[in-house]
């Protein structure tokens, strides 16, 4: 952990106060994005005799494995890094930088289109709002309107020709 850190100050990270990750975890801060870094040992659940109550009872013990777990990737769930059974936690630790570029660009690409598709929204929604118009435009307007709902009256397969208007076909000036 000391190296990583120490690594990722020399890139321009920085270490920061506890924000939005839970309390156990170092912050660090870099190109406008925040990763949460952990160190924990997962506990093993084993069944033991209580000689007092002469039966089984479940009891945690250390499992003697160390998980670097890192949030900020993306996910609901951390990033976890472990031993394996080739490479150690020290052998993938120098892949973290480049991942945690990859995540700031991936995050950085969802932002820009999010903003996007909200300025996009926000455009139909003032298309779509109510203004008063003119009284000569608004006449106009409902010209239109009617034009338009006669000739989707015409092409309508349910209505019987009685129904339709033939003089609400004509197009307005």
């Amino acid at each position: 952990m000391n190296t990583l850190l120490k690594e990722l100050l020399a890139r321009g990270y920085t270490i920061e106060k506890e924000d939005r990750y839970h309390s156990n975890a170092t912050v660090i801060r870099g190109y406008g994005h925040e990763f949460g870094f952990r160190i924990r040992e997962p506990s093993v659940m084993v069944q033991r005799m209580d000689t007092f109550y002469h039966r089984m009872r479940t009891e945690y013990d250390p499992s003697g494995r160390i998980h670097l777990e890192v949030e900020g990737f993306g996910s609901w769930a951390p990033k976890v890094v472990r031993d394996g059974k080739r490479l150690t936690i020290e052998d993938r630790i120098g892949d973290l930088p480049a991942q945690m570029l990859k995540a700031i660009d991936a995050a950085r690409r969802k932002k820009a289109e999010w903003e996007a598709g909200e300025r996009r929204r926000e455009a139909e929604r003032q298309l779509t709002e109510v203004r008063p118009l003119p009284e000569g435009v608004r006449q106009e307007a409902a010209d239109w309107i009617e034009w338009t709902t006669g000739v989707a009256d015409a092409y309508d397969p349910l209505a019987t020709w009685a129904e339709q208007l033939p003089g609400r076909v004509h197009k307005p000036r």
